[in-house]
């Protein structure tokens, strides 16, 4: 019995038809290369293989394709390839951040430009812009803020200087206005620029006026002229009459000299100083925490003269009063006399800016 001749496959070198070898992952070792390549095509990565082509015929004499670099299928090529690939986005872009349009070299560009009128190779609205603006305007309201927590500026003034923190959560939504416009317009540039300068120096102006006045009634001797000055006096002086009830109350109870128990017992620690339901000196608490604090951070006792502290302990040296004068007249003053002068000179260099390239603006304001 013949046996029929089996047709032979074709033979193939791997240095004949596979291309050279190259690595799809360039920082990985070859343990991760063989792990991959043993669940993809569950063969060593190694030797050159012959995998069925997707044209073959039918039959024992079936062409084959011959893969190199470790003979993986085609999906495992395109695996590697979208790895590679990704790995190579990321890098360029953390080259990008170093030397292209956020790094220093750019930085350093933009400032040049000052000099040599080159156009910048980047944009910088709106990010640029509402920084130079927060930080213009940003430290001006957080000095009214702090100019707001003193004691003499809350009570004689207003607590306007609470609201100044305002004005850069402002040009914060303003700039998401300006993002979603894309180029600049007039309105969203006057309200992020300009109106910021106007509170800032009407806040500023309210200030300095009020403290000239009210530094100047309260430094004077005459406590019958001023009203203002006369109702804190007479807040002052329910104070030290409900202060020595509580003194004479607190030495009966515990049979000791009322001199004795004041050197240990000021106004806040007695039971009247705690507000009631039916509070018969409501109208004067206001006037009482103001006077504390004069005393505890000035070290003065009294109003319109100097008398034994009711809320403070240690050494007295003048008249509240006299220390809230001084104190408005000058540290707050001449705080208020800066602020001013910057806003007004923010205010008109924004006009100016704005009138310089006002042909930059569109026409429709938004």
């Amino acid at each position: 019995m013949e046996l029929e001749p089996q047709p032979r496959h074709p033979t193939f070198t791997a240095a004949a038809t596979a291309p050279p070898r190259s690595l799809s992952y360039e920082d990985a070792d070859e343990e991760e290369d063989e792990e991959r390549a043993t669940l993809l095509g569950n063969r060593p990565q190694q030797s050159d293989y012959l995998f069925p082509s997707s044209t073959s015929s039918s039959g024992s004499g079936g062409a084959y394709e011959t893969f190199g670099t470790g003979a993986l299928p085609p999906s495992a090529h395109s695996i590697g390839t979208a790895d590679s690939s990704t790995k190579s986005k990321r890098s360029s872009i953390l080259h990008g951040l170093m030397d292209g349009e956020l790094g220093p070299r750019a930085i350093w560009n933009a400032f040049l430009t000052v000099f040599n009128k080159e156009k910048l190779s980047f944009s910088l609205w709106p990010h640029f812009y509402t920084a130079a603006c927060l930080a213009v305007y940003g430290m001006p309201a957080i000095t009214l803020y702090h100019l707001a927590r003193d004691a003499s500026v809350n009570y004689w003034i207003g607590p306007d200087g609470y609201y100044a923190p305002l004005i850069p959560v402002g040009i914060l939504l303003l700039h998401v206005v300006h993002e979603r416009i894309g180029k600049p317009r007039l309105i969203p540039v006057i309200f992020s620029s300009v109106v910021p300068a106007l509170i800032l120096f009407a806040m500023a102006n309210k200030h300095l006026l009020e403290t000239k006045a009210q530094a100047g009634m309260l430094l004077s001797k005459d406590c019958r002229t001023f009203p203002l000055k006369g109702d804190v006096h007479r807040s002052w002086v329910i104070a030290t009459q409900v202060f020595s009830g509580c003194i004479n109350r607190t030495a009966r109870q515990l049979e000791r000299p009322a001199a004795d128990v004041y050197k240990i017992t000021r106004f806040q620690e007695c039971l009247e100083w705690t507000p009631r339901q039916d509070d018969p000196w409501a109208e004067h608490r206001r006037a009482w925490a103001y006077l504390r604090s004069l005393e505890e951070d000035h070290a003065c006792s009294g109003w319109c003269w100097p008398a034994p502290a009711t809320w403070a302990y240690g050494p007295v040296k003048d008249a509240c009063s006299v220390s809230a004068g001084a104190e408005l007249l000058e540290k707050i003053y001449p705080v208020t006399i800066r602020l001013l002068i910057f806003s007004a000179i923010a205010g008109t260099i924004s006009v100016l800016g704005i009138l310089r390239f006002e042909r930059k603006f569109p026409e429709a304001a938004f």
